[in-house]
C-alpha cells in the first residue's frame, strides 16, 4: 500500500490593488515614473533598493515588486527572484531598476555585469530585458539610453536619448550641450 501523507506548499500570487488602472509604460520615463509612484523616494537615499517592473507584450504594466533591499552601498538581487515573479505573472518584458543613495548615475561594474547576467537568463525563458534605470531621489538614467549595455531592443530607451539627458563629470544628471534636431516646419 502507498503511503499518501504528505503535503507541499501551493504556489500564488497576489495583487495587492487590482483597481489600479492600467498603466502603458512605453518608454524609460515613464518606467521611472511607476517607480516613483510605487515606492517612498524619501527612503531610497538611505539604502540600496531593487526593483522590477513586469509587462504584458503591449506594455501595460502587470506588476511591481521590490525584490530587495540592501545596505547604503550595495544590494544582493537574486536572478531566480526576478524571473519566478515574470513567469507567474506572465510578463514577457521587464524592466530592471536600483537605487545610488550617493546620488551618483553613473553604473558601476557590477550594475553591468549584474545586467548582462539577467538578460541573458531572462532570453533563455522568452523574456525581454528593456532597460535598466538607475535612480536617485530626484534623477534617473536609462543604461540603454547612455548606450552603458546594448538590451536586444533599443527602442525602448530611444526616448530617454532623444531627450537629450546626459550624466555630468559628478554623475549626475544633466542636459546635453549638443544641439537638439530642429524641427520641420510646414511651408
Amino acid at each position: 500500500m502507498e503511503n499518501t501523507d504528505w503535503s507541499c506548499r501551493e504556489i500564488s500570487i497576489k495583487c495587492t490593488d487590482i483597481s489600479a488602472p492600467k498603466y502603458n509604460c512605453r518608454n524609460t520615463l515613464m518606467a521611472s515614473e511607476v517607480i516613483r509612484n510605487s515606492v517612498d523616494m524619501d527612503n531610497v537615499s538611505l539604502q540600496e533598493h531593487f526593483w522590477a517592473i513586469y509587462m504584458a507584450h503591449n506594455l501595460d504594466v502587470i506588476g511591481f515588486r521590490t525584490i530587495n533591499i540592501g545596505n547604503i552601498s550595495s544590494v544582493n538581487v537574486d536572478t531566480l527572484s526576478i524571473l519566478r515573479n515574470a513567469i507567474l505573472l506572465g510578463s514577457k518584458d521587464i524592466i530592471l531598476a536600483h537605487n545610488h543613495p550617493s546620488g551618483n548615475l553613473n553604473p558601476s561594474a557590477n550594475d553591468v555585469f549584474f545586467t548582462e547576467k539577467i538578460v541573458k537568463a531572462a532570453s533563455v525563458l522568452g523574456i525581454n530585458v528593456l532597460d535598466h534605470i538607475i535612480m536617485t531621489r530626484y534623477n534617473f538614467v536609462s543604461m540603454g539610453g547612455e548606450r552603458f549595455f546594448e538590451f536586444k531592443s533599443n527602442q525602448f530607451s530611444e526616448y530617454y536619448a532623444e531627450r537629450n539627458f546626459k550624466i555630468d563629470e559628478n554623475g549626475h544628471l544633466a542636459q546635453s550641450m549638443r544641439p537638439r534636431p530642429k524641427s520641420k516646419k510646414a511651408a
